[in-house]
Parts: C-alpha cells; structure tokens; sequence
C-alpha cells in the first residue's frame, strides 16, 4: 500500500508539471490519472474499483495533488488556489458553528 501512495505522488506530480489544466480541478486530474494507466476500461468503473487495476482511489490522487502543490507552489493555479482557500475558510466557519 505505501509503495502505491509513493508511486501516486510521482505520477501525479508528473501530470501535474505536463497537463498544467489538470491543476484547475481534481476530476481533470483523475481523469488524466485514468487516461495514463487504464484508457481501455470504461471511465466509470475505473472510479468504482481503481484498486482492480492497481492505481490509486479519487482521494488519494485529489491528497497528492494538495500535498504535492503545498511543496512546489509553482505547480498551483493562482485562482484556483484562491477559490479553494475561501471555500475551505467558509468550511471552517461553518464546523465552528458560525
């Protein structure tokens, strides 16, 4: 399992420094994700059961991607970073109650 969390992050990292759209959003980058490693399995069940094909789940690519842009900001989309800032502010405005 931690092999295939190391494995990801090389990948997505790559994906991210080749495909610069795919920092916009984490289904483009999924999608990118799929197309490199299963393009001939239907797209829906390759995000059903990624685990069948030995690649990582939607929320370990999308925590990669965080991971990964937190340690090489140059690879985060200016606005798009600012977007999700604010909605993760909001987020915490809302757990606290406020």
């Amino acid at each position: 399992m931690i092999k295939l969390l190391f494995k990801t992050e090389q990948e997505v990292e790559k994906i991210l420094e080749e495909v610069p759209i795919t920092r916009t959003s984490d289904n483009l980058l999924f999608v990118e994700y799929w197309r490199r490693h299963a393009p001939t399995v239907p797209f829906f069940e390759f995000w059903e059961h990624p685990r069948r094909f030995k690649c990582a789940v939607y929320k370990t690519v999308e925590r990669n991607r965080r991971k990964i842009q937190e340690r090489r900001p140059e690879l985060k989309e200016g606005l798009t970073a600012e977007l999700r800032e604010q909605a993760e502010m909001a987020y915490y405005e809302y757990a606290r109650g406020g």
